[in-house]
């Protein structure tokens, strides 16, 4: 038995922390690695979170802010990778919607909807790199800000309601100009 840092250290890892993003896996052992945790490297790979040097880091949060209740149900303390990004609202394993740690109580359909078509758009500018739209979404959580209706953090944040306001304006920014 040892601690998950003295095994990464073991694996070619590193001492100080457990790989998170596709890049921390550089300097692995992959003979080691893919026999400890019994997958391919591609599998491994496929865990780890997206690099961010082709996208901004607002849109992987750095910690925890939501979950799926039923998968966590059926094994605690488990944490999957698309929880953490900033697009998601669904459980890619199981369909349910992800919970938040603060939920809104009485969230209006029509801002939920809105909140899913934003997260859509944020999705696909993120997956085809669109740095214009990337750059109109940098804009829509900057006059949040200054409007203090939001934060710049807002789309990765533990509170539903701030969170849904911000990926609703998200969907609002990418078909109308931000004045």
């Amino acid at each position: 038995h040892c601690s998950a840092e003295e095994l990464c250290g073991y694996l070619g890892l590193g001492q100080g922390r457990v790989p998170e993003y596709a890049g921390d896996l550089q300097g692995a052992t992959w003979a080691l690695l893919c026999r400890a945790v019994q997958r391919p490297a591609h599998e491994i790979l496929a865990m780890a979170l997206p690099d961010t040097k082709h996208q901004s880091a607002r849109w992987v949060s750095p910690h925890d802010f939501q979950y799926c209740p039923r998968c966590v149900e059926k094994t605690p303390d488990l944490v999957l990778r698309h929880w953490r990004l900033a697009w998601s609202m669904t459980c890619e394993t199981c369909g349910q919607a992800l919970a938040t740690k603060y939920p809104a109580k009485d969230v209006p359909s029509g801002l939920h909807g809105r909140a899913l078509r934003g997260a859509e758009a944020l999705k696909s500018a993120v997956a085809t790199n669109n740095l214009a739209r990337l750059r109109r979404v940098d804009l829509t959580m900057h006059l949040m800000a200054v409007l203090e209706i939001g934060n710049l953090r807002a789309l990765t944040s533990g509170n539903e309601r701030e969170r849904l306001m911000a990926l609703a304006a998200v969907g609002v920014s990418v078909t109308r100009p931000v004045a």
